[in-house]
């Protein structure tokens, strides 16, 4: 067993020829949910082509990408997987899109201009949305090498146009900032901040740096800087905008929150997905629950729309945002993937794997189907977290009489009734009962239900409710001040669900799923003035957030300048221990524990040195302090 059987197999490798034809109406039924990151790992191997794998919900999709990464990294595929999610939940919130959204799909607009097949996690709703146009990519990614030459100012003006924050001192990913010939910028696409230092109008010096001190790092011989907007940044578009819509916009700078959305008016600056991905072959997932969530959510969008107008709001109606014919199109030509599609038919390719029941920690049971697996001569794998705890079970499986061997590849290949014992961050596993072959998780094995996390965060939306009163003011991380009404059912999807309700400014109403309770908070002040409610679609309340950031990032420089002028004094330097504080130690009835020790090392090493010492050592009566 390795690995890579499943290419290996008739029904695979039948598939794949299917593929290569080009036929229609292919389906494949029979993967359960924990074996598809495997088999799409398996297939963007195979095929030389880029796949396109389309989900409905967003969660979904990523735990998709990093079961999808574990499999990667066990093939030893560096690159190639890309995240296209959807933009927004709504266009018609008054929300801007969230960076690390952008980020994702920015980074996918750029592999389309790389030609290299790679495996794409798409949602639904993001691959609808039209690209902008090939023009316009060309130019929303910028790069830049040491020597280039490069005007300052008219880079500054590309980072605005481009949609980054001008600062003071950059703290986040998205911002910009210089002083004199140093500019700093923070991509979404880097860990750590970069600064480029000009002589004349060239650059001379690339590093990173970090902004918690401000010092700079590795240096770097060449960047790449991709645009926060998708749209075309630049003050001329704008303007050509606001005469097609009739409507006044903001300066290039500071566009809409929806913008993203609304430039969709200027149709010629887009193109649909089929433009970039003639040649991609894609795939559906549970072809039934991506239509309901595409026709649930374009009633719902449809309703947003027309409450918005009815604000006298501009907007686009939902079929320019999302064209139904992109929808047919897709379903048209997609493969169509899920665990209880019809196993026979022309066009059918049925992958036989199943789930792996979990144990919870019932070790007993789980020995006793071990030695079921062997007596079958079941070739199997357990996925554990670390090379410790690889060595416990196999003593675990020794003790009780079970074949077990602690290997690194994942393409080892036990004997049958043997189970391989391997290190790697598996999620869930499966079985393939064709090839007799099962890989468990430590999850499936070792893990009670219990620890998950839901639990915990049901008790603290309990606690966290208690504290709200009827007509108490609260805060919702993404809409703003606003009034809490009480709780109320609704039904949504066919089910009767629990929703807390909030009014905002004009009585507009937001009701929030009491599982997402963690996003509302109560409202606190010192004073007894009332605050004035948010007004919902207006992006008042981001505004407000800005300002806030900004002020606690002013707070953050000078409490960063004030540590310093602090680390730049001399404190009192104690000498080193001597003999007589050696012998002092030896009197010590007691056994120090390594914290103890750790702890009395640093102490000392902090007294020796030339700086003020920080340090509060704290110890529970009991423990031996």
């Amino acid at each position: 067993m390795s690995l890579d059987f499943l290419e290996k197999t008739d029904v695979f490798r039948r598939f794949v020829d299917d593929l290569r034809l080009q036929k229609e109406g292919l389906m494949v039924a029979g993967l359960v949910e924990p074996a598809v990151p495997y088999f799409l790992t398996c297939l963007s191997r195979e095929i030389k082509k880029r796949i396109v794998f389309v989900q409905a919900r967003s969660r979904a999709l990523s735990r998709l990408e990093d079961r999808c990464r574990f499999y990667f990294s066990q093939f030893s595929v560096t690159s190639g997987l890309e995240i296209l999610p959807e933009l927004a939940e709504s266009p018609y919130d008054g929300v801007s899109p969230s960076l690390e959204a952008v980020s994702s799909r920015m980074r996918f607009f750029y592999s389309l201009g790389q030609r290299s097949p790679s495996l794409v996690l798409a949602h639904l709703f993001g691959l609808l949305k039209p690209f902008p146009g090939p023009e316009d990519l060309k130019v929303s990614f910028l790069g830049l090498e040491v020597h280039q030459k490069s005007d300052r100012d008219r880079l500054l003006e590309t980072f605005r146009d481009f949609g980054y924050a001008k600062e003071e001192l950059i703290a986040s990913a998205g911002e910009y900032a210089w002083r004199g010939g140093v500019v700093d910028v923070f991509s979404p696409w880097s860990k750590s901040p970069y600064r480029l230092e000009f002589s004349a109008d060239e650059i001379v010096s690339i590093r990173e740096f970090d902004p918690s001190t401000q010092r700079s790092s590795g240096r770097l011989s060449r960047i790449l800087i991709p645009s926060l907007r998708e749209f075309p940044g630049s003050a001329g578009f704008l303007e050509a905008w606001e005469q097609t819509a009739s409507v006044k916009s903001s300066p290039a700078a500071e566009v809409p929150p929806d913008f993203a959305f609304l430039a969709l008016l200027d149709r010629e600056r887009f193109v649909p997905f089929s433009r970039y991905l003639k040649e991609a072959v894609f795939i559906i997932s549970d072809p039934e629950e991506v239509e309901k969530e595409w026709a649930e959510t374009r009633e719902r969008l449809e309703k947003q729309y027309l409450e918005r107008r009815r604000g006298n709001g501009f907007s686009l109606p939902p079929d320019d945002i999302y064209p139904p014919g992109l929808w047919e199109e897709l379903r048209k030509k997609a493969v169509l993937l899920g665990e209880l599609l019809p196993p026979e038919g022309q066009n059918t390719h049925h992958f036989p794997f199943q789930s792996v029941p979990r144990f919870d920690n019932k070790i007993p049971f789980f020995i006793q189907y071990a030695k079921r697996l062997q007596r079958t001569r079941e070739r199997s794998a357990i996925f554990l977290s670390n090379p410790t705890v690889r060595h416990r079970v196999a003593g675990l499986l020794s003790e009780n009489k079970v074949k077990a061997s602690e290997e690194i590849s994942p393409f080892a290949a036990p004997r049958a009734g043997e189970v391989l014992l391997l290190v790697g961050d598996f999620d869930r596993g499966w079985s393939y009962p064709p090839e007799r072959i099962t890989f468990f998780s430590e999850r499936d094995v070792f893990t009670e239900e219990k620890v998950l996390v839901s639990r915990p965060s049901r008790k603290a939306f309990v606690s966290h409710f208690q504290d709200l009163r009827q007509n108490d003011y609260i805060v919702h991380t993404d809409y703003g001040i606003g009034i809490f009404r009480g709780l109320i059912r609704l039904e949504v999807d066919a089910q009767n669900r629990e929703f807390i309700e909030l009014t905002y400014q004009d009585e507009d109403k937001l009701y929030v799923p009491v599982e997402d309770l963690n996003l509302v908070q109560k409202y606190s002040q010192s004073g007894t003035t009332l605050p004035p409610l948010d007004k919902l679609g207006t992006g008042t309340w981001q505004k407000t957030k800005e300002r806030t950031k900004k002020a606690i990032e002013k707070m953050a420089r000078e409490l960063l300048d004030l540590y310093a002028r602090r680390k730049a004094l001399q404190g009192f330097r104690f000498s080193p221990s001597g003999t007589w504080e050696s012998e002092f130690e030896k009197t010590f009835e007691y056994e120090e524990t390594e914290d103890q020790l750790r702890t009395i090392k640093e102490v000392l090493r902090d007294m020796e040195s030339g700086s003020p010492m920080d340090r509060l050592v704290c110890g529970d009566v009991g423990y031996g302090k």
